[in-house]
């Protein structure tokens, strides 16, 4: 928990975020932080990153459908395009499930 694991490239804002493992606030402080019940890249379900809007994120407001969201990873590289935004409370936990086949939500 806490160590960098990635990197979150967002080429319209030419920004480079450090993706951290957990969400706490002290992660978070220290980039995106990634949820740490969710997945991650080539894993087949959901990938949950999160951030907050006054910090990593102040300029996601420029993003759009169809932007394209990067992570480096050690062992790969893996594109991302927009479809659907949405902005949550910070503790809302409801977006938190998987969206495997045969897999519960939790």
């Amino acid at each position: 928990m806490g160590e960098t694991i990635g990197i979150l490239f967002i080429p319209k804002l030419n920004a480079e975020l450090p993706i951290v493992e957990g969400t706490d606030e002290n992660q978070l402080k220290k980039g995106v932080g990634h949820y740490k019940n969710s997945t991650l890249p080539n894993e087949q379900d959901q990938i949950v990153l999160s951030g907050h809007r006054d910090t990593v994120f102040r300029r996601v407001g420029k993003l759009e459908k169809g932007d394209v969201l990067i992570i480096k990873l050690q062992y790969g590289t893996f594109r991302y395009k927009i479809f659907k935004f949405q902005i949550i409370k910070a503790n809302d936990r409801t977006i938190i499930h998987s969206i495997a086949p045969g897999k519960f939500s939790h």
